[in-house]
């Protein structure tokens, strides 16, 4: 498998003293029904044919047709033919180290106030995605962060990470602040196949000077 495209091989199979003219692939739907797979991976023509391998995108495996879901193994199986008819189907690959679905990453978590926070600016701190269930098989190429400019989630203005990837985990705002006011902050990560969904909402409040002391 290489960054787009979950790549099916296989052997010359037995060819019962006649050279083999054509394959068939089987691919496994969510559901464990295999199905021939004629769009990417027609044996009966070349290159197919001769290479004993084709590609079908990730996006195809996870669309409609084969409903594929993470980390599901991606099974197939293949049918040989000769002058005398097809042959058996052969089984299918078993090996748990096979191609994977990869998807997008999972939700940003522990959106929070950073250190460096002060009356005119706020800095904001998340964890990052590193293990595979949360980065779904591919690397956390970017993290976007928007906030709400004190519209209590109302809308959201983009701060960094969308337009020009974004790797960190941490970022100073240092416009658009109000002491004492209260701000709200998403995050979302970008992985090869897309966009997660964001964080949960998370406020921060600016610092503010102390209060008058009292009269004595």
């Amino acid at each position: 498998m290489n960054n787009i495209l979950v790549q099916i091989k296989w052997d010359v199979p037995y060819e019962n003293s006649a050279q083999v003219t054509a394959y068939r692939v089987y691919v496994a739907d969510t559901d464990g029904v295999y199905t021939i797979e004629t769009s990417y991976c027609n044996g009966l023509i070349e290159p197919v044919k001769s290479q004993r391998l084709c590609e079908i995108p990730m996006a195809v495996l996870r669309g409609p047709r084969f409903r594929l879901t993470f980390n599901t193994l991606i099974k197939a199986k293949i049918q040989a033919q000769n002058e005398f008819g097809w042959g058996e189907i052969s089984d299918a690959n078993t090996d748990p180290a096979g191609a994977r679905i990869q998807t997008e990453p999972v939700a940003v978590r522990n959106v929070r106030r950073g250190d460096e926070t002060s009356e005119i600016q706020i800095q904001v701190n998340w964890d990052p995605l590193t293990v595979y269930n949360d980065v779904r098989g591919s690397d956390i190429i970017s993290y976007h962060l928007q906030y709400d400019a004190e519209t209590n989630g109302a809308f959201w203005i983009d701060i960094i990470g969308n337009n020009a990837f974004y790797p960190s985990t941490s970022f100073t705002l240092t416009y658009g602040i109000r002491a004492g006011r209260v701000y709200n902050f998403r995050v979302r990560a970008l992985n090869l196949w897309g966009w997660g969904p964001f964080s949960e909402m998370s406020w921060v409040k600016s610092s503010r000077a102390p209060l008058a002391v009292p009269s004595i």
